[in-house]
Order: C-alpha cells, then structure tokens, then sequence
C-alpha cells in the first residue's frame, strides 16, 4: 500500500495542470503537429511527476532504527537482530526495509593471510580450483508495515550465520516508504 500526502496530490494537480496547458498551447499554435508536442509534453510532464513524487517520498516519509541488538544463536547457526524503528516525520509509512551488511572483522584476516588481495575472477583462475569466500554479506528484509507518525514498532530479522566469520560487524540501513 502506497500512502499519498497532500504534497503528493499537490505535485499531481500541478504537473497535471502543466500537461493539460501545453497540450491547450500545441493544439492552438499547431494542428498538424499538435500529436507530436502533445506526446512530448506528455514524457516531459509524466517524468517531471516521477521524479518529483519520488523525491517527496524520500524526504516526507522518514524513520529511525531507535535501539537495535544482534544476537549469534549457536544451536541452530543463525544470527537473529531485533530492534526498534520510529516514525520520525509528519506523514504515516507505508512499509520500511532494512538493508543488514554484516562484514567480516579485521581480526579474521590475521588468520588468513592475503586473502583479501587475491583476485576471485575466473579470468585469473579458470578452472575454479579454489573457492574464495566473500567477507561482506548484504540482505534486504521489509520489517514494518503501517507506521503511524510518532508510533514505535519492533523488528526482529533471522538469518543464516555466514560461515567462516570470524569477528562480524553489523551495520543497518533503514529505508521507508
């Protein structure tokens, strides 16, 4: 679900509006041609909306991890993060995203040597003969849905710990819309 503010609508009526006169305009000055502007003035207004609606998104719906902690479960091998998300803006959200990065600590290359300088495309090995892990794991997870302005939500996310971490860093991006 998509929640329109007022700014939205605004931003609507107006490009709306500017479509509606250049098409006036083009039909006016040129008959003939007027499909053509017409259709131009149509990419031009419907991009302007696009791009305008997307930067009223951005900026109106706004949220906040608050507190977050992450927690290594070693019966099952998972890492599981919880937390808080709050709605920081004037306007309700619609859903909010949390894109976790976790990384493979500084101390893990002590242990393994070079590894993180040798290439892993298959231009330098061919054959695939030996297997390089990757030291960054990025997922993305949808966590709230329906934020009320000011309202607190908890989150929890579950995944797989990566194999061969040694000493993880956690890092969380939040993005809401």
């Amino acid at each position: 679900m998509f929640y329109m503010t007022p700014l939205h609508w605004i931003a609507i009526a107006i490009f709306t509006f500017l479509f509606l006169l250049l098409s006036i305009l083009a039909w006016r000055e040129n008959r003939k041609n007027a499909w053509g502007l017409i259709f131009a003035s149509f990419l031009l207004t419907g991009f302007g909306a696009f791009f305008s609606l997307f930067a009223l998104e951005k900026y109106t719906k706004k949220g906040e991890i608050l507190k977050w902690q992450h927690h290594r479960d070693y019966m099952t091998e998972s890492v599981m993060i919880s937390g808080k998300i709050k709605n920081v803006g004037s306007f309700p959200i619609s859903y909010c995203k949390v894109t976790l990065t976790i990384s493979n600590g500084a101390h893990s290359f002590k242990h393994k040597k070079g590894l993180y300088f040798k290439p892993s495309t298959g231009i330098t090995n061919p054959f695939g003969t030996k297997k390089v892990s990757s030291n960054r794991i990025e997922q993305e997870r949808e966590v709230v849905e329906h934020l009320d302005p000011g309202k607190v939500k908890d989150f929890y996310i579950r995944l797989r710990y990566p194999p061969g971490f040694v000493d993880p860093t956690y890092k969380l991006k939040l993005v809401c819309h």
